[in-house]
């Protein structure tokens, strides 16, 4: 029996385990209701189940069904677009997919059930899951993990959560993101701590971000939660209603990964009072690597390696790590067991970790996806309007692109300097309808937020092969890129 059904089994069996706002099950009940699911799924006589719903009792049932009867589990993000999904659904092998809906009933859950015509997909030995990467190209990877390698991480966050006395969770995040999966559902489940579960909408969250900062606030005010897990771009928000009001002294875990977070910001949080504790993994070591603790906190750092995992930082500073790593790529022919993550980084005398970037030119946005510059760059060459561009950006200014118009466009101008073009009101509002077409084929993670006219790219700016120099180009134009977003 897996470590997370077998505390389960253990705990108190009238204690609250979940509470979705409306519902609340006890270790009893849940433990019911796991069993009923797993039978429905039991007699679909299938090996792979793709999940698609929102934070709620029908995702953490069907995640806890497959791992009792050894069923592979696909979670689908609704953040990914229509043909990311689509890609996750053939590309799985998936026999199954669930969604919240009402045609079916499995206990006190209610779900759309559709069969899909799946191909066989050889899948490594021991997997359990197959989470997806948000993808540095249009279609995301899948990273196969087994029950051990999950467990072993939750296990480390688990002790974690015991030392700062945590009693209660909020998942903030989607369930599909891996780290809300382990942090949010397993941990709990090892370390005896209630699950609150509110929709999304509920938190005042959509697939973009925040819409609703009262709604937050009042779904808080509810919970009372002791620990939740942020993404950087969410900090901001958390120091505002800081701001408006003292956080309540339950408050005892706050622990944020996903993403650089600017020194600035984190040490106004902790002023405020707000329990930050950084944090660093990925999803090809089944989440978290390295996480601050009550005992061991130094801010600016992602804290000390946890114990089920080794790393290695190389002479250029490029970060590996060793233990609990993935099984394997979906397709690929395994892992022999190091990972090489493309992040720069440091370790000081106390073996604190510090990450420092990115070796290459992956964007990580604000809220923890990876996004390829190139892949937006297509998508914009793809509209027949441009000449060359350039995306860059990082969790700070969101994703941006340098502009250089083709001539038939550039006859239209009215205006240009040395550095950057300057454009008519009918020039600026073709190119946010052309930008906004081109955001409408991206998911919500890789869209545009903000553009600049540029001059061609120089010789020097360029390779021989006509690849973009990206640093460059940035410094050639960061007088007048920093105009700009002074401007805005």
């Amino acid at each position: 029996m897996s470590l997370i059904l077998k505390a389960l089994a253990e705990s108190e069996p009238s204690k609250i385990i979940v509470n979705d706002g409306a519902t609340t099950l006890t270790a009893s009940s849940l433990n019911q209701q796991i069993s009923i699911m797993a039978n429905w799924l039991n007699k679909q006589q299938l090996s792979s189940v793709a999940l698609l719903a929102d934070n709620n009792l029908l995702w953490l049932i069907v995640d806890l069904a497959c791992l009792k009867l050894n069923l592979v589990l696909i979670p689908v993000p609704a953040f990914f677009s229509a043909e990311q999904q689509k890609h996750v659904l053939n590309d799985s092998g998936a026999e199954l997919l669930l969604t919240d809906g009402t045609e079916q009933t499995s206990g006190i859950v209610n779900f759309n059930a559709k069969r899909l015509k799946a191909t066989s997909v050889p899948l490594p030995k021991n997997c359990a899951k197959i989470t997806y990467t948000s993808g540095t190209t249009g279609n995301p990877k899948g990273v196969c993990l087994s029950l051990e390698q999950m467990e072993a991480v939750a296990s480390s966050i688990a002790d974690v959560a015991k030392e700062a006395g945590v009693n209660t969770h909020l998942c903030l995040l989607p369930l599909a993101v891996l780290l809300e999966n382990i942090g949010g559902i397993y941990t709990p489940l090892l370390a005896g701590i209630k699950i609150e579960l509110r929709p999304l909408s509920q938190l005042g969250f959509t697939n973009t971000g925040l819409n609703d900062i009262n709604v937050l606030i009042q779904t808080l005010n509810e919970c009372q939660p002791e620990s939740f897990i942020l993404v950087p771009q969410m900090l901001p928000i958390f120091i505002e209603i800081a701001l408006q009001s003292p956080p309540p002294d339950n408050l005892k875990l706050i622990a944020l990964g996903g993403g650089k977070t600017a020194t600035e910001t984190l040490q106004k949080a902790i002023k405020l009072g707000l329990p930050i504790y950084e944090g660093y993994g990925l999803s090809e070591c089944a989440s978290v690597v390295a996480m601050n603790r009550p005992s061991s906190n130094r801010p600016g750092s992602v804290g000390k390696v946890l114990p089920h995992v080794q790393v290695q930082i190389a002479q250029d500073g490029e970060i590996s790590i060793n233990g609990n790593s993935m099984l394997g790529y979906l397709g690929s022919s395994g892992h022999d067991g190091k990972i090489t993550t493309g992040d720069i980084g440091h370790m000081d005398k106390q073996d604190y970790l510090y990450i420092e970037g990115r070796k290459k030119n992956t964007i990580i946005t604000g809220m923890g996806r990876n996004v390829a510059p190139e892949w937006v760059e297509s998508e914009l060459m793809a509209s027949g309007y441009f000449d060359q561009v350039m995306v860059y950006g990082d969790e700070q200014i969101g994703i941006n692109a340098l502009l250089v118009l083709n001539e038939l466009v550039e006859k239209k101008l009215v205006e240009n300097d040395l550095v950057g073009i300057k454009t008519s009101t009918d020039i600026e509002r073709e190119l946010k309808t052309t930008i906004n077409k081109v955001n409408n084929k991206l998911p919500d993670y890789a869209r545009i937020q903000s553009f600049e006219l540029s001059l061609p790219f120089t010789n020097n700016e360029l390779t021989p092969n006509g690849r973009l120099r990206r640093q460059q180009i940035l410094n050639n134009r960061a007088s007048f890129l920093r105009q700009n977003e002074l401007a805005n």
